[in-house]
């Protein structure tokens, strides 16, 4: 993953970044426009520690129309991802719902599921591990 970032921390953040929203966008563009009532995308996300290296972590919220059963729409984003070339696996939450993992040909983790308190399928991503040199005072939100 490294290999192909910019060198400036600044610069392979915003990389990072712009990778796992770019994840993140083609998900949601797999969902029919007249289901979707509204998007709204983390504008920063938070710089996690993943062992010695660091993840920028964001999150999508899909609101669909009324009639439209987010369940349902969660599988069937899971099918037509497969067919775009992530990786798919389903597992539970810790209170029984079903989730996907989607994993993008450059690492990007994208769970996908279904949103408890609305009618609504929430994306939570993760990038690939990177390194930031250690004299970088690395932010919490980016």
């Amino acid at each position: 993953m490294n290999n192909n970032l910019p060198n400036a921390p600044e610069e392979r953040l915003a990389s990072v970044k712009a990778m796992t929203q770019g994840a993140e966008n083609k998900i949601v563009k797999l969902l029919p426009e007249s289901d979707v009532d509204d998007v709204r995308q983390l504008k920063e996300g938070t710089i996690l520690r993943c062992g010695n290296d660091y993840q920028w972590t964001g999150n999508v919220r899909v609101e669909l129309s009324a009639d439209v059963d987010a369940g349902a729409v969660r599988d069937d984003i899971a099918t037509d991802a497969a067919d775009q070339g992530f990786t798919v696996t389903a597992d539970e939450t810790i209170t029984g719902g079903k989730r996907f993992e989607l994993i993008d040909a450059q690492g990007v983790q994208l769970l996908l599921t279904r949103w408890v308190e609305g009618n609504a399928i929430d994306i939570d991503s993760g990038s690939p591990c990177f390194s930031l040199p250690r004299d970088f005072d690395v932010p919490g939100e980016y």
